[in-house]
């Protein structure tokens, strides 16, 4: 499978991105913030949880980026929790986006986006195989969590299916991101993380940029399918 220059850039992008994140979390005091978030989170118990619950499904919402609030799980709450925690916001966010988005629909229908060929391929793919589209869709990494949830209230789809489809589209995003913070939980807490854990991360990160690649490029051949077959 031949790799175009385009494509090159933008997963060296993702890669140094990924680096830089972990080169910052040893240069910036986040043990002693998550030590406090910590303390306060054990003091309120299960209420701890439930804060965050409900302050990441707001958060993700008004636009702000859902990586920082998926990796603060697993940095709050390590691994186990910490992923419930993050597929509960991401399965309350999509879904209110989801909900508001329908409502919007007929103040912008007008406007020349919903008239681009690939917004009238994604509708036509999905009155085919809507929450497959919707799962692929959420697999690849340039889909603004919030935008997308808005995007997808205006198609013919229903709550439930869709709700399910998305959260099994970024459950694969949601495991790296929330092991990566819980390896920033594990080297704040003694200092150091084992070998094993590095390499498990190294194979998460390789393992979801090979997917998303592939899962980007199915996705752009459906919809191009789609819109060739719509055309007369």
């Amino acid at each position: 499978m031949k790799i175009s220059a385009k494509k090159t850039i933008v997963y060296g992008i993702i890669i140094l991105a990924i680096a830089g994140l972990i080169i910052l979390l040893y240069q910036l005091p986040l043990g002693e913030v998550r030590e406090d978030v910590q303390e306060w989170i054990s003091d309120s118990g299960r209420w701890g949880m439930l804060w965050y619950f409900l302050i990441g499904t707001v958060l993700s919402v008004v636009f702000c980026p859902i990586s920082p609030i998926i990796f603060s799980a697993g940095l709050l709450f390590g691994f186990p929790i910490g992923f419930g925690l993050a597929l509960g916001v991401l399965a309350a966010g999509s879904l209110i986006g989801f909900l508001l988005g329908g409502q919007i629909w007929n103040r912008i229908q007008h406007l020349s986006f919903a008239q681009n060929r690939w917004f009238q391929a994604i509708q036509s793919s999905v009155k085919d195989d809507g929450v497959t589209i919707v799962a692929l869709l959420r697999m690849t990494p340039f889909l603004q969590f919030t935008l997308a949830n808005f995007f997808f209230g205006t198609l013919s789809l229903k709550t439930i299916p869709f709700t399910i489809a998305s959260v099994i589209g970024m459950v694969p995003g949601a495991i790296l991101m929330v092991y990566a913070g819980s390896l920033a939980r594990s080297a704040f807490g003694d200092g150091e993380l084992g070998i094993w854990q590095w390499i498990l991360f190294g194979v998460g990160i390789g393992v979801f940029i090979f997917v998303s690649a592939r899962v980007t490029t199915k996705t752009r051949a459906a919809l191009k399918k789609s819109s060739e077959d719509d055309e007369p």
